[in-house]
């Protein structure tokens, strides 16, 4: 090297070329005695993990092993793309996914339980940190032995289940999950036993969505929450809700969001229930019935709504809710029009686009 060739010190690297040079070999060791290294080296891998936490890579099990290409989804059958969908010969692009979604898998030409434990070997090779599950209408994904595959194999936080009528998600095999603290469902055929299920195991559910079940009735949810109400953070219920069931949630002081789809039942006493919940952040109470001066009497009088940073009123059974809403905006945020859809869908992060960022690009 000559005396005059430019020269750069490691504290002068770009993040990226940084992320290249220590990505496999532990900081600790290697530039502790570079403080301002270091500290750019922890931001590095905070955001790193923050970026893979909240990437979902989404696993056609139809195509996923004939897929080459990378990202690229079957236009004609999803109109949006959410995540990025991955065939197995890209596999070792996402190694470090948190987060997958399991899609299809009744059109690949085997037994839908077979096919999936089969990918998902392939899958366990490579992707050795995955924390959460989505399986939409993925039927392969409902029997018991993947869901065993699925606790040996990794310590699982979240699971979700899309909409089924046709196959029985076995939760007697998901009450086995110890470090779950999130189960979203959408299953029609979810049962009083399968609530049971639920509540004598999880020992760590924080987060419990029960959507759209046709059986479970206000006495069960009474009863799983007196098992959980000292863990229970979030509770979504997607069936009608009584004035009984709202006494009971206020003895779960944890809480912070509260959704009900369905308050038709609710009376000015149930509302008054919601009260002493120091940790309450967002409540939805759809179709509600409350006469506006009782509603108004509640936002006056307790606590909670001050501490709300969304009210959610969608539907709400009087059109003209003009009357009351200046008192209520004064007090907390308020909405008329969520869809009760698009409320569950924004209550998870959306996945960031990967093909822009460098850390995605430099794996």
């Amino acid at each position: 090297m000559t005396e005059n060739a430019p020269t750069t010190t490691i504290c002068a690297l770009p993040d990226e070329i940084l992320h290249q040079i220590f990505s496999n070999l532990d900081a600790r060791e290697i530039i502790t005695v570079i403080v301002e290294v270091c500290n750019r080296w922890k931001y590095i891998v905070e955001t790193d993990l923050l970026f893979w936490n909240n990437l979902q890579v989404v696993i056609d099990c139809d195509w996923f092993l004939d897929w080459g290409f990378f990202g690229q989804p079957l236009l004609h059958q999803h109109k949006e793309t959410v995540g990025i969908y991955v065939g197995e010969k890209d596999l070792t692009k996402v190694s470090k996914v948190r987060c997958i979604k399991l899609e299809a898998g009744s059109r690949s030409g085997g037994i839908p339980s077979q096919t999936i434990i089969y990918i998902f070997e392939k899958i366990k090779k490579v992707c050795r940190h995955i924390i959460k599950v989505e399986c939409s209408n993925c039927f392969g994904a409902t029997s018991k032995s993947f869901i065993k595959l699925l606790n040996d194999s990794y310590n699982i936080s979240e699971l979700k289940f899309g909409v089924t009528a046709v196959w029985r998600i076995p939760y007697e095999e998901i009450s086995n999950f110890r470090n779950l603290t999130t189960l979203i469902t959408n299953d029609y055929g979810f049962k009083r036993t399968d609530l049971s299920l639920i509540a004598n195991g999880c020992d760590k559910l924080e987060s419990f969505w029960i959507l759209f079940s046709r059986s479970i009735k206000n006495d069960d949810i009474i009863c799983f929450l007196e098992s959980k109400k000292e863990t229970i953070k979030e509770l979504g219920i997607g069936f009608p809700v009584t004035d009984i069931s709202l006494a009971k949630i206020k003895e779960c002081k944890k809480l912070t969001v509260l959704f009900i789809s369905d308050a038709r039942c609710i009376t000015e006493k149930g509302i008054e229930c919601l009260t002493d919940l120091p940790n309450l952040k967002y409540i939805s109470l759809h179709r509600l019935q409350v006469l506006p001066e009782h509603l108004k009497d509640w936002v006056l009088s307790s606590s909670i709504p001050k501490q709300l940073t969304l009210l959610d009123l969608s539907e709400y059974y009087f059109i003209e809710p003009c009357q009351i809403h200046q008192i209520i905006t004064k007090v907390c945020p308020v909405t008329y029009n969520n869809n009760v859809q698009e409320a569950i869908v924004q209550s998870y992060k959306k996945p960031v686009k990967p093909w822009i960022h460098w850390m995605y690009r430099n794996v």
